[in-house]
């Protein structure tokens, strides 16, 4: 994992870096970074709980090297589920509010769940033509592939699904490990990024919320996301997939997309 972080330290709260560069807007972050950010303080929070759902609004554009600040509040305390808010605030106003229900951890003798299998092994992946950058090139650093590494499994470009597994190459904070949750949500909002219908270049297909529901803890540094995204005929659409760990199905992801032709 490299040193390098996505956020760093700034005024008090965080800033943006390089690493956290999203595809629409050079000057602007990937969904999956901020994401990660929020779900992270909200696992910091005091007690021994399991995030099992965390929704995501997107308000606005997360900007690269600008002071932002992390808020948490617990909205509904209790001894084994509560509510957890967190908001991502800009200079002048919020940018991103995520909702999180928390369960108290305490083991329990349950059945196994039946469930799809889980994705083909990472070394059957190729290059897909829809996430191949130069390495070579000229660009800046970004979330992909400089933060994230993503093998795709199955799914041609332009099918509208897509099969892959994700890693996080650098930490979201400084000296801080991802977490299992950390790790999840980050891949979690790519399902719309590997799964696309219509081309980068000629279209925009942002998503203005995520959410994603999980089941357990997943294990291990890589995240599989099996992906679909289905478009409307009025400048809306839905991604959505299952995500995986190496032991098997761990949740799943939505996201609401704007759409627009470029």
């Amino acid at each position: 994992m490299t040193e390098a972080a996505v956020f760093v330290p700034r005024d008090g709260g965080v800033a943006a870096t390089g690493l956290a560069r999203g595809p629409w807007n050079p000057g602007e972050a990937h969904g999956g970074a901020p994401a990660a950010l929020l779900a992270g303080a909200i696992e910091a929070l005091d007690g021994d709980f399991a995030v099992s759902r965390l929704a995501v609004d997107f308000l606005g554009a997360v900007p690269l090297d600008v002071p932002l600040r992390v808020e948490t509040t617990i909205v509904k305390p209790g001894s084994r589920f509560q509510l957890v808010d967190a908001v991502l605030r800009g200079p002048d106003r919020d940018l991103m509010r995520a909702r999180a229900v928390r369960l108290r951890r305490a083991p329990q003798e349950t059945p196994p769940s039946p469930g799809p299998a889980a994705p083909p092994p990472r070394d059957a992946f190729a290059d897909h033509p829809g996430l191949v950058l130069d390495p070579a090139a000229d660009r800046p650093p970004g979330f992909f592939p400089d933060a994230m590494e993503i093998r795709v499994v199955d799914g041609a470009p332009g099918s509208g699904a897509a099969t892959a597994w994700f890693r996080l190459r650098a930490p979201i904070l400084p000296g801080q490990a991802p977490t299992p949750l950390q790790r999840a949500v980050a891949a979690a909002d790519f399902a719309n990024g590997v799964s696309f219908r219509v081309p980068f270049d000629q279209w925009l297909f942002v998503n203005c919320d995520l959410t994603v529901h999980l089941s357990r803890d997943p294990v291990g540094e890589w995240i599989g996301l099996v992906a679909r995204t289905d478009l409307g005929d009025a400048g809306a659409g839905l991604a959505a997939g299952t995500l995986f760990d190496d032991d098997g199905r761990v949740g799943t992801v939505a996201q609401s997309l704007f759409v627009q032709r470029r």
